[in-house]
């Protein structure tokens, strides 16, 4: 099995044929496009997918560039008058918050409302923006908010929704 490059790839700007070990050959064309890359077709590796996105966010980041994401957008908006926090805390959704300011706006509602950082704490003792920076996500399980990357939750098969100041 040839070992697929894909960092090389992107560099080269090239139509790529990748080997599967059981569906055979599947194309790929991976471009570039102002401030973005995409990847047209399967890409199909001997990495996990997990280990693969571990890599091209790593490889991204030595290029001074951020990972926003898999495949899916950010289509919805939520503010301190639009969230729905029964679906927030009974449904796989995340919210971005890609500013400090987002943050901390976010978790100032919650603490208003008397949701906790899992650990008992309250919101307004640390934001964990530092953690993540612009791609912070928060999430709500059975214990109160979790913190994570956009990537970790579209992993996760999350809703992602933007957060916006009013």
């Amino acid at each position: 099995m040839n070992k697929y490059n894909w960092k090389e790839e992107i560099k080269k700007n090239k139509k790529a044929n990748i080997i599967s070990s059981e569906e055979g050959l599947s194309d790929v064309i991976p471009y570039i496009k102002i401030n973005d890359i995409e990847i047209e077709g399967i890409i199909s590796t001997p990495l996990s997918e997990y280990k693969f996105m571990d890599e091209f966010i790593e490889w991204l980041g030595s290029r001074g560039e951020t990972f926003f994401g898999i495949s899916k957008e950010l289509k919805e908006n939520w503010n301190k008058n639009t969230i729905n926090l029964k679906q927030f805390k009974e449904e796989c959704v995340a919210i971005h918050c890609d500013t400090r300011e987002k943050s901390l706006d976010l978790l100032s509602f919650l603490d208003k409302n008397n949701i906790e950082w899992s650990s008992g704490n309250r919101l307004i003792c640390d934001d964990e923006y530092y953690v993540y920076g612009e791609n912070t996500c928060y999430t709500y399980d059975v214990n109160g908010i979790c913190y994570g990357s956009v990537s970790c939750y579209n992993r996760l098969d999350y809703k992602i929704i933007n957060w916006e100041i009013v």
